[in-house]
């Protein structure tokens, strides 16, 4: 297998490195994943196409076995009780990232991670985990794959 080197972010000397391999894997050196909430929505929403898609939910099910990873499926009739906005990424309790349609947006208060930190925990405490999460993504992924044959 041959690495190719993608980058390091050094913001605060904990950040991880990313590489591909040929592939088309990512192999992420360095980092850990504590936890990823994804609205069951998102599972649904085809980008790519089928064989990408498919591909996808398939990898999603590899990853629910990592040890250094907690991914939730917030299901389609959660009660959300926090704004839906653009996705946003916590990375290393000191930035907050978010993209919109004109730029990717970091932010650096402490006060306004703070408040990220606070949705995000609401956002989590909506999802499943574990055996559920599987089921969804595994009914997802059949209802996928029965479309297309």
């Amino acid at each position: 297998m041959r690495l190719t080197f993608l980058g390091k972010d050094t913001q605060g000397g904990n950040s991880p490195t990313l590489w591909e391999t040929d592939d088309g894997q990512y192999v992420i050196q360095g980092f850990t994943l504590d936890a990823e909430a994804l609205g069951q929505q998102a599972l649904h929403t085809n980008v790519g196409g089928t064989e990408v898609m498919a591909g996808q939910l398939e990898h999603l099910l590899t990853v629910l076995r990592l040890p250094r990873l907690r991914l939730g499926i917030i299901p389609f009739d959660a009660p959300y009780r926090v704004p839906l906005n653009n996705g946003f990424w916590i990375l290393d309790e000191a930035l907050v990232q978010f993209d919109t349609y004109s730029a990717e947006l970091s932010l650096v208060r402490p006060d306004e991670i703070a408040l990220y930190g606070r949705a995000f925990e609401r956002l989590a405490a909506l999802a499943v985990y574990g055996a559920e999460a599987k089921a969804i993504l595994a009914r997802t992924l059949d209802r996928l794959t029965a479309k297309s044959s």
